[in-house]
C-alpha cells in the first residue's frame, strides 16, 4: 500500500464525527483526549483531529459492548487526593442542580459531564499551581485552556438538553488563578501580552454572578482562547525562556 493509499484508508476524523459515530456527547470524546485515552492532534485554536486507526485502537483496547459503555468507562474518574485549590468547584454548583438531568433515555447525564469537566479544570489548575518556573510552562497553559473549553462545551450541553441556569457566584477572580497566571505572579514576558486574558478573567468573574449558563460557557471559552493566544505567541518568540525556565 502506498503512502497515499494508507492516508486515504486511515482518514482524519474530528471529535464531532467520532461523537456522532459512537452516539456519545462530544464532551465525552474530549475527555478521552484530555485523559490520554485517545490520541489526537491539534488542528487550529480549538480543533482536534484523530486518526481512524487511533480510534480503532482505543475501541479495541476497551472492548466495549456499546457506545454507552465507552462513555461510562471513560467517565469513571476519581478526584485527585491532593490538596484542594482555591478555585475548586467552579462548575460543581451547577452540576448538583437536579434540573441538569436530561430526559429519560439520554445516554449521559449533563450533571455527570459537568462534574467530569470540573475535575479536568481542577487538575489543570493543580498542575500549574504546584509547578515552579521550569520547562513545561506552555503545556500547562494549554492544558488549562483545553479544560476551559471542556467546561464551556459541557455547560452549553447542560443548557441545551436540560435547560439549566447557572447558579450565580461571586468568588472567582484573578486571586483564584494559579500563581504563574496572575498579573503580579510568576508569568513570563511583557504585560501587554496578557491583556486579553486578564480582560477575559474579569469578564468571566462578572458573568458568573448572574444566571446565564450560555454566557458563563462563553466566558470560559474566551478565557481559554486568550490563554491559547498567549501560548502561541510565547512559542513563536521564546526569548522569555532564558530567565524563566531555570529548572
Amino acid at each position: 500500500m502506498t503512502d497515499e493509499e494508507h492516508d486515504g484508508a486511515d482518514r482524519w476524523m474530528t471529535l464531532a464525527e467520532i461523537a456522532e459515530e459512537l452516539r456519545v456527547n462530544p464532551a465525552t470524546v474530549r475527555v478521552w483526549v484530555s485523559k490520554g485515552q485517545l490520541k489526537a492532534s491539534r488542528a487550529g485554536v480549538r480543533k482536534w483531529i484523530v486518526r481512524r486507526s487511533d480510534l480503532d485502537r482505543m475501541l479495541e483496547a476497551t472492548n466495549p459492548t456499546s457506545a454507552e459503555e465507552i462513555a461510562e468507562r471513560s467517565s469513571a474518574l476519581s478526584p485527585s487526593s491532593s490538596g484542594r485549590p482555591d478555585h475548586e468547584g467552579l462548575a460543581d454548583e451547577a452540576a448538583r442542580d437536579p434540573r441538569l438531568r436530561p430526559p429519560t433515555g439520554t445516554s449521559e447525564s449533563a450533571a455527570e459531564l459537568l462534574q467530569i469537566a470540573n475535575r479536568s479544570l481542577n487538575d489543570a489548575f493543580r498542575i500549574s499551581a504546584q509547578a515552579p518556573p521550569a520547562p513545561g510552562y506552555l503545556d500547562r497553559v494549554r492544558g488549562i485552556a483545553d479544560a476551559c473549553e471542556h467546561v464551556a462545551a459541557t455547560l452549553q450541553h447542560a443548557s441545551r438538553v436540560a435547560g439549566v441556569r447557572w447558579t450565580g457566584r461571586d468568588d472567582f477572580g484573578t486571586d483564584k488563578l494559579p500563581y504563574e497566571l496572575r498579573p503580579r505572579g510568576n508569568r513570563p514576558w511583557r504585560a501587554e501580552l496578557w491583556e486579553r486574558f486578564d480582560t477575559a478573567v474579569e469578564t468571566l468573574a462578572i458573568t458568573m454572578t448572574g444566571r446565564d449558563t450560555v454566557a458563563v460557557a462563553d466566558g470560559f471559552r474566551d478565557m481559554g482562547d486568550a490563554l491559547l493566544a498567549v501560548a502561541d505567541e510565547l512559542e513563536r518568540d521564546d526569548s522569555w525562556r532564558v530567565g524563566y525556565e531555570a529548572g
